[in-house]
């Protein structure tokens, strides 16, 4: 999928290309999404790129669901935080309980933010909010000189 379309940078409007690719390898559950940014403006910009996937995993403060890095736990570890990993390349998700493994695997280096969708619900008790689901944001300050491009990988799996 591609795209023509325009940012705006210092006042004006400056067109810029968006390539998306994207490759289902069902039999291994596996998503590699590729993006390319190209600069038509015939100047450097100063741009900010992020990309949003959420996953509904249905309990956002339980101990059998939680984030994780390649080291391990983290701090703030259930789906209802907001945390931002810097100079981060991997977040991965897990769901004890539908036994399931999330892995996000990105190959440039940026800032992952995560964070809950949530609703406000009046029930007996008053107004109270209502996880969703559970949305990671990668995302690059970057200098666009003419191409920039970017590939994640979601790797999803059974944990047996």
């Amino acid at each position: 999928m591609e795209r023509m379309g325009k940012v705006w940078y210092q006042g004006k409007q400056e067109p810029i290309k968006l390539r998306k690719k994207m490759t289902f390898y069902n039999d291994q559950g596996k998503i590699i999404s590729e993006y390319e940014l190209q600069n038509n403006a015939g100047k450097s910009l100063d741009l900010w790129f992020g990309v949003e996937f959420n996953y509904g995993l249905q309990a956002g403060h339980a101990e059998d669901r939680y984030y994780y890095s390649q080291n391990g736990a983290l701090k703030e570890k259930y789906l209802d935080t907001r945390a931002i990993m810097e100079e981060a390349k991997f977040i991965g998700m897990k769901d004890l309980w539908r036994r399931l493994d999330i892995q996000l695997e990105i190959d440039k280096e940026g800032s992952i933010w995560r964070f809950p969708i949530e609703t406000i619900s009046l029930s007996e008790g008053g107004f109270e909010k209502v996880y969703q689901s559970s949305v990671i944001f990668p995302n690059w300050k970057i200098t666009l000189n003419q191409k920039w491009k970017v590939t994640i990988t979601q790797n999803m799996s059974l944990i047996k």
